[in-house]
Parts: C-alpha cells; sequence; structure tokens
C-alpha cells in the first residue's frame, strides 16, 4: 500500500487510509463477506468537522461475493463509530434483469435500495444507482442524465439530520460527478486498479482518465494498491 497525503489531509484521511492499509495486509483485500472486525480492536473516534462521517462512492456492490477493500473498510469504520453512506455504482438495468446478478442478495434488493437505503449494519447505509440506457459508460451525455436521476436521492440521505460534511473516499471514477456536492469535506481517492486499461468494451478509457484526473485534483489524499499506479 502506498499513500500520498498532503500535510493539511492527514488529520482526516489518516484513520481511512489506516484502515485501507489493514485490508491490503490481510490477504490482497480481497476476503468472504462473512469478515467482520474483532469487537476488541478500538479507534479513537477523530475530530473535526464530518469527521465521524463518510460517503463511499463504491465502484462494487456491498453484497459482492468477495470483499475488497470498498466493504471492508465500510464495515470497519462503522465498527469503530462512523456514520457510513455506501454508493454502489450504477449498473446497466437491463444486464441486471436478462443476466446474472452480481450481489448476493439478489436483484429486487438491489432494485429496491434505489430508493430506499438498506441497513446492512447499525452504522452502514446502501444506496444502488442504475443506468437505464447504454452507452453511459461511453458517452457524458448519457452519464450526465443518470446522474441527474440519482443525484437528488444520494444527496439527500447525505443531508439527511446529523450527516455534515462527511469525508469522501472514491472508488468509483464516475463518482466524479458528485465531488462538487462536497466543497467542504475531505476527500480520499483509493486508487485500486489501473482504471484505464481495465475500462473494458463499454467503457471510454479517455473518459476513465479525464474522471480519474480530475478526482486526483479534488483529493486531499490518494492510496494506491501498487506503485505503478503513482
Amino acid at each position: 500500500m502506498n499513500v500520498r497525503i498532503p500535510r493539511e489531509a492527514q488529520w482526516q484521511s489518516g484513520a481511512v487510509l489506516r484502515t485501507s492499509t489493514l485490508d491490503a495486509d490481510s490477504g490482497g483485500g480481497t476476503s468472504s463477506v462473512e469478515s467482520r472486525v474483532p469487537p476488541n480492536v478500538k479507534m479513537p473516534r477523530p475530530e473535526g468537522r464530518g469527521a465521524s462521517q463518510v460517503v463511499i462512492f463504491a465502484g462494487a456492490l456491498y453484497d459482492s461475493p468477495l470483499w475488497t477493500n470498498r466493504q471492508h473498510i465500510a464495515t470497519r469504520l462503522a465498527h469503530r463509530g462512523w456514520e457510513v453512506l455506501y454508493v454502489e455504482p450504477r449498473l446497466f438495468l437491463p444486464r441486471m434483469l436478462l443476466g446474472t446478478f452480481p450481489g448476493t442478495a439478489g436483484r429486487w434488493p438491489w432494485i429496491r435500495r434505489t430508493w430506499r437505503p438498506w441497513h446492512v449494519e447499525p452504522r452502514v447505509r446502501v444506496l444502488s444507482q442504475m443506468n437505464v440506457l447504454p452507452w453511459s459508460r461511453e458517452l457524458a451525455a448519457i452519464s450526465s442524465l443518470h446522474h441527474g436521476l440519482h443525484a437528488p436521492r444520494v444527496l439527500r440521505e447525505v443531508r439527511r439530520p446529523g450527516f455534515r460534511d462527511p469525508a469522501v473516499l472514491v472508488y468509483d471514477t464516475e463518482a466524479v460527478q458528485y465531488l462538487r456536492a462536497f466543497p467542504r469535506s475531505r476527500v480520499v481517492y483509493d486508487c485500486v486498479d489501473d482504471h484505464r486499461t481495465q475500462a473494458g468494451v463499454d467503457r471510454n478509457p479517455a473518459r476513465v482518465a479525464a474522471e480519474e484526473a480530475r478526482i486526483a485534483a479534488a483529493a486531499d489524499a490518494i492510496s494506491v494498491t501498487t506503485p505503478p499506479l503513482f
């Protein structure tokens, strides 16, 4: 795990990044969905605005069969006193209905949590997003349309009473569309893959690179899982 932390961001990002390091050291960041934090692990509640609240733009379903940094960090922070809003990436609705669904809870709970948060633990709420039109990953105009459909509901959860100026942890490059809504928040980009080369046939690598550059410019801290990602 390699971490680049600007001095002014260390108070906030350190807690998140230490958790990320634990995940990387525990076996490559991948584990069974049954993994949980040992009850004797303690971590002081950080101080500062929104310091005990975090929004994770995850890039993976919470109920993926194999967990990675995203889910581990969400549950570990929750067990250490943080309020967590876990925002899943936008997935293409027809593919999720007609193909093999990638989450263990099933497609209907996934659809339901597009409008009603899934309270998986006392301090963890999960929201899903979907693309109803094709080419959202290739064309910025369609992506912006889908973002406009989901952003009001996601931000309504962010702004609920008691949830103010949370920290923001980014995995999904499309989450760059949300960052302007967090002008007072500390932003951490946890880069776990070379997203441009892994964009696949349904994503535009140039657009992914542009999204990643904007996230990096806005981030108070950046962590990577391997040196070549710097």
